[in-house]
């Protein structure tokens, strides 16, 4: 390591710094094998670690990164990204190298050198900002110079792991809309396929992509279990009230309907700022209620599926829904009835068509089940005490998690 004015005085002159260095590196390595969930313990971080630890050491010591510190932090970037180490890791990496760092300047220093040491943890904090935006440029480079990854994926991935993704997006050369929802599109198992494999994302079929609206973008998430996606909303209005962010979530799961060859579901979140993997973590939790209801080709914000939700984490009130229904539940053809009026939004010519009968049996029908139930089916108690029943039945025994 080159001479710094700095470093004499705030350590002993007689330190071997590799030796420092190499300890350093020893010393960040269990907290990256914990910390770092995708590349973890199984990354060769000891040929990286160990020249991070000199760089930034440098460029913290001269304020300034220099040409040399520059090239290397950059190569460090382009071999993660070749490698395929989540950008997000690399920068937790730095942030973790420079907590050990520190420590063990602190550790090492010479007598009544904290003053130096409090400027060198200055400078720190001065160019980390810098180093870090070096490391997203070159990471963002190499994988765009490499292939197999978009600027979509990098996205999502940033969001997934609630990084900072509109600097990552503006490095990328990609603005982020100002407001904007995420969907989570997950395929919905049929009953008789429940122990198939699950299906794998990868890359997003084109015909999906051709039906994000202007400045959307559709990626796999990291776990290759759900496709999310971004969709612009209109500036300072509520986009659950707006037709045109629905339409274009409908269109969506239609396009993967048509790609994928089954149906499909999105759980539907307004992204902040402040939260955005909050927002992933509802449109997950939303995306996962509708599949396990069956619910083929919907679409959800959290308070259209208020219901669900509701009665997801309430097994108690599950059960007395059960024995409330038992009487009509025993009927099949009856439940079915009420199933396909709720999904035909209480229109009785088309629940009539669908059933496959005439409007009259339709009407004899509704009247058993209030009969047998006490309420009618379409009166405002009726509505919400069977559509409870219906979100109830599909759930199950089990607490789904949202």
């Amino acid at each position: 390591m080159p001479k710094s004015p700095v470093l004499p005085v705030a350590l002993d002159p007689d330190l071997d710094l590799d030796h420092l260095v190499r300890a350093i590196a020893a010393d960040a390595a269990p907290a990256l094998a914990s910390s770092l969930h995708s590349a973890g313990s199984r990354y060769e971080w000891e040929e990286i670690v160990p020249e991070l630890v000199r760089r930034l050491l440098e460029a913290a010591v001269a304020g300034e990164p220099s040409v040399h510190d520059r090239r290397r932090v950059v190569d460090v970037a382009r071999r993660c990204a070749r490698d395929w180490v989540p950008l997000q890791e690399l920068e937790h990496c730095c942030q973790i190298v420079l907590t050990v760092l520190f420590r063990h300047l602190w550790n090492v220093a010479r007598p009544r050198a904290a003053q130096d040491l409090l400027g060198i943890s200055a400078g720190a904090a001065q160019i980390l900002p810098r180093v870090t935006t070096m490391l997203r440029r070159a990471y963002i480079d190499e994988m765009g110079r490499t292939g197999g990854r978009t600027v979509a994926d990098l996205v999502v991935t940033t969001l997934w792991n609630g990084g900072d993704v509109a600097s990552v997006a503006r490095v990328a050369g990609t603005g982020m809309p100002g407001s904007c929802v995420l969907a989570a599109l997950s395929p919905v198992v049929p009953p008789d396929e429940t122990d198939a494999e699950p299906v794998r994302f990868g890359a997003v079929p084109p015909g999906v992509l051709g039906q994000l609206p202007a400045g959307g973008m559709c990626a796999a998430s990291p776990d290759r279990e759900w496709l999310i996606a971004l969709l612009p909303a209109p500036h300072d209005e509520d986009p659950e009230s707006r037709p045109a962010v629905r339409n274009a979530a409908i269109r969506l799961v239609a396009a993967c309907h048509a790609a994928y060859g089954r149906g499909f579901v999105a759980g539907l979140a307004a992204v902040t700022r402040d939260d955005a993997k909050a927002a992933i973590e509802e449109a997950i939790g939303i995306g996962g209620l509708l599949a396990s209801l069956g619910e083929h080709d919907q679409v959800a914000f959290l308070t259209d599926a208020a219901v669900g939700v509701a009665l997801a984490g309430r097994g108690d009130l599950r059960h007395r829904l059960e024995s409330r229904l038992s009487v009509v539940r025993s009927h099949e053809q009856l439940w079915e009835t009420l199933r396909t009026l709720y999904r035909s939004d209480l229109d009785r010519g088309r629940t009539a068509r669908s059933l496959g009968i005439h409007r009259s049996t339709l009407d004899y029908r509704l009247s058993r089940v209030e009969a047998l139930a006490g309420v009618s089916p379409t009166s405002v108690q009726g509505i919400l005490l069977y559509s409870a029943g219906l979100y109830s039945a599909e759930l199950g025994d089990d607490d789904p998690a949202l």
